[in-house]
């Protein structure tokens, strides 16, 4: 299972930048097409996945296993509560969202919380967590629980433990922020569509 989040990876740097090159006028595929190529040219693939069929069984297989998994954050807003700080993927360039992740095994939802905001932005929030102060939401079966962190200065400097995860942190004006994802104020005063937030931050 873990080689499909490394195709889902290679498809994503494959949507974002070979795609967008219009030199080399390269079609889109989606990630189930991507798998199958890779398995069919990739020999340590090929030797393990031979069949198309299976590779589609077992792509449907990691997404719902994917999707299961419940994922931990935080909400990271500035002294005076007018920012929030996000985070860009590295991959997908503008899509905006918290620092989070899935969870390990055996791990607490608190340590998770604060094990990926430390990966993602090089900031410890695990002193600063109340574990009764959080958001969650149940989005497509996945659990996601966000936990509040106020007070964060906003000349903290953040930098990403991992590589080629985060392509930059940054604090966003709340009010700048769309409240739904037909909300067009971040559009007006940005310049950036709402699903770049929603893509990301809330999903």
């Amino acid at each position: 299972m873990h080689i499909f989040f490394q195709i889902e990876l290679a498809h994503w740097f494959y949507l974002d930048v070979h795609c967008e090159d219009r030199t080399r006028k390269l079609g889109r595929c989606d990630l189930a097409e991507m798998s199958v190529h890779l398995c069919r040219h990739v020999s340590y693939l090929r030797a393990h996945l031979p069949r198309v069929d299976m590779i589609l069984k077992l792509l449907r297989q990691w997404r719902e296993y994917k999707h299961s998994i419940p994922t931990f954050g935080a909400i990271m807003l500035n002294e005076d509560l007018t920012k929030v700080l996000l985070v860009e993927s590295f991959w997908r360039k503008n899509l905006w969202g918290f620092p989070k992740g899935k969870v390990e095994e055996d791990e607490d939802p608190e340590s998770c919380a604060a094990r990926e905001v430390l990966e993602e932005v090089g900031f410890d929030i695990s002193l600063l967590i109340n574990k009764d102060r959080f958001i969650e939401h149940e989005i497509k079966n996945q659990r996601v629980r966000l936990y509040i962190i106020p007070g964060v200065k906003e000349n903290t400097t953040f930098h990403p433990m991992t590589k080629n995860e985060i392509g930059n942190i940054k604090w966003f004006p709340l009010s700048n922020l769309p409240y739904t994802i037909t909300d067009m104020t971040s559009q007006v005063k940005m310049d950036i569509d709402p699903k770049n937030f929603f893509g990301g931050a809330f999903c």
